[in-house]
């Protein structure tokens, strides 16, 4: 109870949240990065992080799909991206 319910405790959850984001925006960023390289999507430096928001890809989908699903999820989402973000 005291876990569930401590300022402290939640804080450090928060923390630890937070730290696990920073990661994994950092992971989708140098993947990007590669997709760029590979003609994957366009995409310039200034825009990955809100493809990133866009695409709102849980640590579950990033540790459970193959490569090739995630690249197929990827482009999908950027079609879309870029056909939201031209009106």
């Amino acid at each position: 109870m005291y876990q569930a319910f401590s300022k402290r405790e939640r804080a450090k959850r928060d923390i630890a949240e937070k730290r696990n984001d920073d990661k994994r925006r950092a992971l989708l960023k140098e993947l990007f990065r590669k997709y760029v390289d590979n003609n994957v999507i366009t995409l310039n430096e200034e825009q990955f992080d809100a493809f990133i928001d866009y695409c709102g890809v849980s640590d579950e989908f990033l540790q459970n799909s193959s490569q090739y699903d995630f690249i197929v999820y990827v482009r999908k989402k950027f079609e879309s991206y870029n056909r939201f973000n031209k009106k």
